[in-house]
């Protein structure tokens, strides 16, 4: 006993592996409990979240700006030669907005997908999504440039267009490849 009648009285020291007299019991494993999360919740929702919003914008772009150009003929004087607002341009830079808004459409709605269906591959399709969303604004952009209609009307929203694809490529692409729920939601089964 010692000398101080103040001191509170020291149980003697358990075994490592007790607590309070019961052993410890672990219903996971170690590496199961040091895996990380895993799910489609967290920050893996915000992905999802872009992946609906671009379906839904770029169905607004087809139905709102191609199908009314293609009516009322804006199309034909914009890519026939000889007409008052003709340029060797428009004919590609038009072709490569249609065509790369309906590879990223078919892209994003197989994303959708494979999110739900938890497959490995919703990674990789991801980062694809978002590398070639981000090239084809800067292509768009530098290319549309080159008209002489468009370089008056390169106005803020297609520089923040261009900068919010590539934003998005600089923060998503890093996230799909070193996210641990990422990595835990999307392994091969």
């Amino acid at each position: 006993m010692s000398e101080n009648p103040y001191q509170a009285p020291v149980p003697p020291p358990l075994p490592a592996n007790q607590y309070a007299g019961e052993p410890l019991v672990f219903r996971s494993t170690k590496e199961e409990r040091n895996r990380g999360p895993e799910g489609l919740g967290g920050w893996l929702i915000l992905p999802m979240i872009g992946l609906a919003l671009t379906v839904l914008k770029i169905l607004g772009y087809f139905g709102n700006q191609v199908a009314p150009m293609v009516a009322d003929g804006t199309y034909a004087l914009l890519t026939t030669p000889g007409s008052e607002h003709y340029h060797p341009l428009w004919w590609p830079l038009l072709l490569l907005e249609g065509g790369g808004n309906g590879v990223l459409l078919v892209m994003a709605l197989v994303a959708i997908c494979l999110y739900f269906m938890r497959s490995r591959w919703f990674p990789r399709l991801h980062i694809t999504f978002m590398l070639t969303n981000a090239v084809l604004m800067l292509v768009l952009f530098f290319f549309g440039a080159k008209i002489p209609a468009l370089m008056e009307a390169h106005d803020a929203q297609a520089v923040s267009d261009m900068t919010r694809g590539l934003v998005g490529a600089a923060i998503w692409v890093p996230y799909m490849l070193t996210s641990k729920r990422v990595r835990n939601t999307f392994r091969p089964r």
